[in-house]
């Protein structure tokens, strides 16, 4: 090892620890024991390390950095809440690094080590992991839109994704559907499975049953959901109603529907959710479940600030009320 080009990474090796706490001794930033804070402190002393100045600033008062993580900065529904928070951070005196990750776990992965690098002081994550558990960091970390899989310590904003998929459903029963199918998200993402609950209690409630056949899964996607609605027109399956579980296999389900030879609402209506902005636009405007991302987004930077500074939280959920959005595709 070079002691004159010693890294933070080296420091938490020969320490025993995490980038992550080498990161909060350096900064003085509080949650790590007396005894960790020794240890570390003695290797930087023992081998004369230097921080690199332009990482040094990015971990002082006079360059506070928040790291946000997404999954697709494409979606017009992360750009919102992404966009949110760097105003809110900005007012605030933060600024912010924006990683996105494509829906790739490892990728993920790599970006939180890289970001406890750099010496943030928060981190904002929406995770695209769906099976595989997140292990919780020593950086203060809020995430939002989707619980990860067994971080049952996570602080977590949402929307009421069970209610959304409740009134969506809702909404066509009480305008005539008997037969009504949803389109998914193949994924076990939190999100898509509180749809499908809030999905299955209208129709419960109803007394309609729960046809396995109705649950169809498939890639998210304008392109997927045109597909697989045409395909499952053409077998001969039979519907009155599609809940599709975002926006844009919403416009991909209008648009099988009519390719198909038949039509919106008058043979079949269709529920969206997300409410992006082709939604309103397209040709035939359609019924959304709107998610209130200012909110979200608000939320998200209150409960990040108030770990910062070591604020009690009261609560490690919170959820936000949706609402349904009437248009024409209904």
């Amino acid at each position: 090892m070079k002691h004159s080009n010693l890294s933070i990474k080296e420091i938490a090796e020969l320490a025993g620890v995490s980038v992550a706490t080498v990161s909060r001794v350096m900064n003085k930033n509080g949650r790590y024991s007396a005894q960790t804070e020794q240890k570390v402190l003695d290797i930087i002393k023992k081998y004369n390390y230097k921080p690199n100045l332009i990482a040094k600033g990015l971990r002082t008062n006079n360059s506070l950095c928040i790291g946000i993580i997404v999954p697709d900065i494409t979606n017009e529904f992360f750009a919102k809440i992404v966009r949110k928070l760097e105003r809110a951070f900005f007012q605030r005196g933060y600024t912010v690094f924006v990683c996105n990750t494509d829906e790739n776990s490892a990728v993920e992965d790599k970006y939180y080590r890289e970001l406890a690098a750099k010496g943030v002081v928060g981190i904002i994550y929406v995770s695209g992991k769906t099976n595989k558990s997140i292990e919780l960091g020593e950086i203060p970390t809020v995430y939002i839109d989707r619980t990860p899989t067994n971080a049952t310590n996570a602080i977590v904003i949402t929307s009421d994704n069970f209610q959304g998929g409740y009134l969506a459903t809702k909404e066509l029963i009480d305008n005539g559907c008997k037969n009504i199918i949803i389109l998914r998200d193949s994924r076990q993402i939190s999100t898509q499975t509180d749809r499908y609950l809030g999905y299955k209690k209208a129709l419960e409630e109803a007394n309609i049953n729960v046809e396995d056949s109705n649950v169809i899964n498939t890639t998210v996607g304008y392109d997927f959901a045109k597909e697989t609605i045409i395909s499952k027109i053409k077998d001969g399956m039979k519907f009155d109603g599609v809940f599709a579980t975002t926006d844009w296999m919403a416009l991909g389900v209008i648009d099988g529907v009519i390719k198909s030879g038949l039509r919106i609402p008058e043979d079949v209506k269709v529920v969206g959710f997300d409410n992006i902005t082709i939604s309103e636009f397209c040709a035939i405007p359609i019924t959304t479940i709107n998610q209130d991302v200012n909110s979200m987004a608000l939320k998200a930077v209150t409960f990040i600030l108030d770990m910062i500074h070591n604020q009690p939280i009261d609560t490690k959920r919170e959820v936000i009320p949706v609402s349904l959005i009437r248009r024409k595709s209904i």
